[in-house]
C-alpha cells in the first residue's frame, strides 16, 4: 500500500476537482485538483515501469489515443454549436476504461 499512494492519491485529487467542476463555488478551482491528480497518477505508472513492476504494451497506445479523443472532444464542446464532441468524449472515455482495465489485469499477473 506505501507504494501506491500516488495512485489513490491522484484518484481523490481527480475525483475531487470533478466534484468542485460540477458545483462550481468558485471559477476554475477544479483545475489545479486536475492537473496535481493527473501527474501523480503519471509518476505511479512510471514508478512501476522504473521497477519493472509493469512493462508496457499496447494499452499505452490505448491510453494516448483516449486522451487525444477525450481532449478534442472537450476543445468541440467548447468552441462548435454541433453535439459531435460526444461520440470524441465517449470514444476517449472508452480507451482510457480499456487502459485500465488491461494495465489492472498487467500489475495483478504474477511474474514468471
Amino acid at each position: 500500500m506505501k507504494q501506491k499512494w500516488p495512485l489513490f492519491s491522484g484518484i481523490i485529487l481527480l475525483v475531487t476537482g470533478i466534484v468542485l467542476k460540477f458545483i462550481e463555488l468558485l471559477p476554475l478551482t477544479y483545475i489545479p485538483f486536475f492537473v496535481v491528480g493527473g501527474s501523480l497518477k503519471i509518476f505511479y505508472i512510471y514508478q512501476i515501469i522504473r521497477k519493472g513492476r509493469y512493462k508496457p504494451g499496447i494499452e499505452i497506445l490505448f491510453l494516448i489515443i483516449g486522451l487525444v479523443l477525450f481532449f478534442t472532444g472537450l476543445m468541440l464542446k467548447y468552441n462548435y454549436v454541433d453535439q459531435s464532441y460526444i461520440y470524441w468524449t465517449i470514444s476517449g472515455l472508452t480507451l482510457k476504461l480499456a487502459f485500465v482495465i488491461l494495465f489492472i489485469l498487467k500489475i495483478r499477473k504474477p511474474a514468471k
